[in-house]
């Protein structure tokens, strides 16, 4: 919240969110696959945010994100707290925003100070500052922490195992340059086969 925020705070998320970029839906703990359908449009609104100008605007637009998410006709159940969590981490994530918590601050002080607010804008920003402090606790790291860090041995670009996040940064702290240029798509160069498992798909990341 405003009470505690402060610049270095919301560098540290931008890293964060940056280091959580190319996460996939389905490698976020409790995303119920019922919700992946909804996620482009909800995701295409929020990274207007600051395209927004006034706090009220601002508000608005992240409402308009949870209403695009399905409802329980659509779905065939109700979403609770435990489902809209996930969500929100994914989308926050994929935003591209930065400077989230002081977009949140900004949203707070000068709307609830100037406006009548309504119980919905009231939920919205609770539900995403619960999102910023989970993604901020540390809560996805499983998603980007080193892989045998004891060992340090190299992961093949296959491996079903980790993330590829993980994998990614595998090659990185190992400097694997050759399995690198192969995840970004920069090379056609084959990788020894002593790097890789026997596959007949390409690696997805």
């Amino acid at each position: 919240n405003c009470a505690t925020f402060s610049d270095a705070k919301d560098a540290a998320l931008n890293k964060t969110l940056r280091n959580l970029g190319i996460v996939k839906p389905s490698e976020i703990e409790d995303l119920n696959p019922v919700f992946f359908t909804s996620l482009p449009i909800s995701q295409s609104k929020m990274t207007l945010l600051n395209c927004e100008q006034s706090p009220r605007e601002k508000v608005r637009l992240l409402c308009d994100c949870l209403t695009c998410l399905p409802n329980a006709s659509e779905t065939g159940r109700a979403m609770s707290m435990d489902d809209l969590l996930p969500l929100l981490n994914y989308l926050i994530i994929k935003s591209e925003v930065p400077n989230w918590l002081a977009n949140i601050c900004y949203m707070q002080h000068f709307t609830f100070a100037q406006y009548n607010t309504d119980d919905r804008h009231d939920f919205c920003l609770v539900c995403f500052e619960a999102s910023l402090e989970h993604i901020r606790n540390g809560s996805l790291n499983y998603l980007i922490a080193p892989v045998n860090q004891s060992s340090m041995e190299a992961v093949s670009l296959y491996d079903t195992t980790h993330t590829p996040l993980q994998i990614l940064r595998n090659c990185v702290l190992l400097n694997r340059c050759d399995d690198l240029a192969v995840i970004l798509g920069t090379t056609t160069t084959p990788v020894p086969a002593t790097k890789l498992q026997p596959t007949t798909n390409n690696p997805q990341f």
